[in-house]
């Protein structure tokens, strides 16, 4: 850290400490307050609120995002109440499960307010333990208001990779001859099934979830590995982009993940580098055909840098191709998605080289 940087710490942290102090946390959760309304006073004074905002903008510098004034307030309700977040019942999910969320909760409520009425400004660590214990209390409290979502996320997800294992199995035991009209029908259902199950989870929000679950024992295949990319991903895909009005969710995060391996493949490059940031910006809210189609247009440009030259030829074919569908205002869902599959597989290609690369240089 530099002197300029260190001086700029110790004025946050005296700052902080001042914002801390005008909170005045301890007779706010020491008040015989039985009545939550009386307690709803004085946490939506205006002194209280002006230094809640003042904290929440002043821990943005140290990455604590999406932490806003309700979170803040919440603090204060739960440390004060915590009894009825116990005794809150209307979960899915079984109790001893429940519990944990609500005990964990809690606790994190109470760590995060002692320290902050203990807050020492003389030590060099002490923002960085208040924003470590509020990203756990964010966690927690997610966990809290979301129980119900996140049981019925993660049930899915088992369920998918239990298909998946049931699919592996039967292909596996029929290498050496055709499937007969029962199994055909058995993997046509499985991958419905499959379908359905992730069409549930998207409506949840939960692909972050579903991206990052460990089932108990590992598929032969993950759908977010290189496998990601079979044929019920792309359907899905598919019909996202073809329904009215057009879902973006799958599309946004699927560019999101070319970017990534896109800028590790250029690392090296610091010129590509700074135009692939400066013309790959993805939005929060991706709501834009337009965006999408430049965005994969530009990936095509990008891709012909990378390729020899006769695979840089197929390419041009399947840009060519992408360009005449654009032009003659085909359904986004009829060939984006055999656009994207294309790609993604040249971008593993060329990161499956690099990677080889690496392994012989360290030999």
């Amino acid at each position: 850290m530099t002197s300029k940087n260190f001086i700029k710490h110790i004025i946050d942290r005296c700052h902080l400490y001042q914002y801390i102090k005008n909170l005045n946390i301890n007779e706010i959760i020491n008040s015989n307050n039985k009545d939550s309304t009386l307690l709803s006073k004085k946490v939506y004074k205006y002194n209280i609120q002006s230094n809640i905002l003042k904290i929440i903008n002043l821990l943005k510098k140290y990455n604590i995002k999406n932490f806003i004034s309700k979170d803040f307030n919440y603090l204060f309700f739960i440390y004060k109440y915590e009894y009825n977040i116990l005794n809150n019942h209307n979960f899915l999910i079984d109790i001893n499960k429940i519990k944990e969320i609500q005990i964990n909760l809690i606790s994190s409520v109470k760590k995060l307010i002692n320290y902050m009425m203990t807050f020492d400004v003389y030590d060099n660590f002490c923002i960085l333990k208040l924003c470590n214990r509020i990203k756990r209390f964010k966690i927690n409290l997610y966990e809290w208001e979301n129980a119900d979502n996140i049981y019925l996320i993660n049930l899915y997800s088992d369920t998918y990779y239990h298909l998946q294992d049931t699919k592996c199995i039967i292909l596996e035991s029929n290498t050496h001859r055709d499937l007969n009209e029962d199994e055909t029908n058995e993997i046509i259902n499985i991958i419905n099934r499959q379908k359905d199950m992730l069409k549930k989870i998207n409506n949840l929000d939960g692909m972050k979830i579903f991206e990052n679950f460990q089932p108990n024992k590992k598929s032969k295949k993950s759908i977010f590995s290189k496998d990601k990319y079979e044929d019920d991903y792309w359907l899905l895909i598919k019909e996202n982009l073809n329904s009215v009005p057009i879902n973006f969710h799958f599309i946004k995060s699927h560019l999101i993940y070319l970017k990534k391996i896109l800028i590790y493949i250029t690392s090296e490059n610091k010129s590509l580098l700074r135009e692939i940031d400066e013309k790959l910006q993805i939005n929060n809210n991706i709501t834009d055909s337009f965006y999408v189609i430049y965005f994969i247009n530009y990936l095509f440009d990008i891709i012909n840098k990378l390729q020899n030259v006769n695979i840089s030829e197929e390419t041009k074919c399947y840009q060519k191709e992408f360009k005449m569908n654009m032009i003659n205002g085909t359904d986004l869902g009829n060939f984006i998605p055999f656009s994207l599959k294309y790609l993604t597989t040249l971008f593993f290609k060329i990161w499956d080289t690099k990677i080889k690369n690496i392994k012989k240089l360290l030999h």
